[in-house]
């Protein structure tokens, strides 16, 4: 169960609250003032992730973003309108991002032409950091929910930075592990969950 503003978002078991029409454009529809309908499962998650990253997502400040000032000082700030591709996949992974203020969706593109959402990711997530450490290319599409500013590092200023300020790459390389574990931990949660 997700609380907002009084009302409940039951998914275990609960069918009756699917149902919403195919063609509504954000999946959602406004229930009876207690629940919301939804076309599936993918947005009604989407829903209650947007509920936990609002709270996240009020404020830019270093703390929320987990880096100090100096580290942040290396970065580069983008930003992206609703929509704009951050990544697309197939891209050389050249550069990483921290999501500094807004949203950013990470999704596939589907057989019949529709997009599957993978995940959504707020304040402080970084982004891109796998293809940017393995050298591969990019494995999903990433576009701008919102208003999105990124800070962003390629791969010349990275080693810049691990050449004059190793200590600095230490301390991002900390940041990223973290990250990691909790997309680890909670890819293994999802998948308990499925299995049961």
């Amino acid at each position: 169960t997700v609380e907002r503003a009084g009302g409940s978002l039951y998914l275990a078991g609960a069918e009756h609250v699917f149902g919403a029409d195919e063609d509504d454009e954000d999946g959602v529809v406004p229930g009876d003032g207690e629940r919301n309908r939804f076309v599936d499962l993918d947005h009604a998650l989407e829903w209650a992730e947007a509920i936990v990253l609002d709270g996240a997502n009020d404020t830019g400040a270093l703390a929320d973003l987990g880096i100090s000032a100096r580290l942040a000082d290396q970065f580069v700030t983008l930003t992206f309108d609703d929509g704009d591709p951050v990544v697309s996949i197939g891209d050389e992974g050249n550069a990483l991002f921290i999501i500094a203020e807004g949203l950013c969706v990470a999704s596939l593109p589907t057989p019949s032409g529709g997009r599957r959402r993978l995940r959504e990711f707020g304040v402080g997530s970084i982004v891109g950091e796998i293809s940017f450490l393995s050298g591969s290319a990019r494995t999903a599409d990433i576009h701008a929910k919102g208003f999105v500013r990124l800070l962003a590092m390629d791969r010349s200023r990275y080693d810049r930075v691990a050449e004059t300020d190793p200590d600095l790459i230490i301390e991002l390389g900390e940041r990223m592990l973290s990250v990691s574990a909790d997309r680890v931990q909670d890819l293994s949660r999802r998948l308990n969950q499925e299995l049961g």
